[in-house]
């Protein structure tokens, strides 16, 4: 192996100010993960990590958002623009399904369509919050949300919001963590 290609492999696998993405890579938080694992797992629990910047938060969220195989994970990055409205909007942008619609006639065609769950919330709404509940309860599955960087956040509204949606999420035991 030449230098060059030595140099281009270390690169790749040691990147310490950057998070993680493969698992293969990810190293001593298993018991970590596995705590997380449980309380995310357990109806009406919800799992807050937290600490310093840079001991590997962000990391530790990639790998449970690819290696999680019962839940949707669903992952936001919060800057210290968001809102409340704004960060639950994007997060449901991620989310896209399909519906499919059956044609008129004797050999109809069927047409699907990718749907973006955002379109199914009013951004203006009065009842924003319990909106976003409803939303979600129906689905078969369970998501998982991940916000990321949530410290950026300083407005107390969001903030406060963010904790009575938990809160609710947790009393209705809803298929959301």
């Amino acid at each position: 192996m030449m230098i060059d290609d030595r140099e281009k492999m270390l690169q790749w696998v040691f990147s310490p100010t950057a998070p993680i993405k493969k698992q293969d890579f990810f190293s001593g938080r298993i018991r970590q993960l596995e705590k997380i694992c449980e309380a995310i797992n357990e109806v009406g629990q919800h799992a807050i990590l937290y600490g310093e910047r840079g001991v590997g938060k962000t990391s530790l969220a990639n790998i449970m958002t690819d290696s999680i195989t019962n839940l949707y994970p669903i992952k936001v990055t919060c800057n210290r623009k968001h809102t409340f409205t704004s960060i639950w909007m994007q997060a449901f942008e991620e989310f896209q399904y399909s519906t499919t619609t059956k044609g008129i006639g004797f050999k109809p065609a069927e047409k699907n369509n990718i749907i973006s769950l955002s379109k199914a919330l009013d951004q203006n709404s009065n009842t924003f919050q319990s909106d976003i509940l409803k939303l979600l309860t129906p689905f078969p599955y369970r998501f998982l949300f991940v916000f990321d960087e949530f410290d950026n956040i300083s407005d107390m509204k969001t903030r406060e919001s963010f904790a009575d949606l938990i809160k609710s999420s947790s009393d209705i035991n809803t298929n959301t963590t």
